[in-house]
């Protein structure tokens, strides 16, 4: 599935020598949804990871890191707010056709027209 992604940014914390792995989970505030995505041995110092934001949504991100022992250790909350889409793109209304075919019968068509209006593209 390809998304229509926005502003791209570089999130990073300071690593703890105990802090063997992290996680990242980042929430759509205006949706709701969140993910989490779980990584791997991490050293001590900056860590770094870009993470892809969709224009005109809030979002909140949070580090989880855990020693070896399963132990947790977890950042504060960042808050990004992406910028709107200036202008806001405008896709066309779909228009749907139908056609009832009958055996022996002619086609009859009737045609639907969908409101129009500004749409996002995510």
């Amino acid at each position: 599935m390809n998304y229509c992604y926005g502003d791209k940014y570089m999130i990073y914390w300071d690593g703890d020598r105990d802090i063997t792995s992290y996680s990242i989970e980042q929430t759509n505030i205006e949706s709701g949804v969140g993910t989490m995505k779980r990584f791997g041995v991490i050293g001590g110092g900056t860590q770094e990871y870009p993470v892809n934001l969709v224009n005109g949504l809030t979002y909140t991100i949070k580090i989880i890191g855990y020693d070896n022992f399963g132990n947790q250790s977890i950042s504060n909350v960042l808050t990004i707010k992406t910028k709107k889409d200036r202008p806001e793109p405008v896709i066309k209304p779909l228009i749907i056709k139908a056609r009832k075919v009958l055996e022996g019968a002619p086609d009859e068509s009737i045609t639907i027209n969908l409101p129009s209006g500004k749409k996002r593209r995510n």
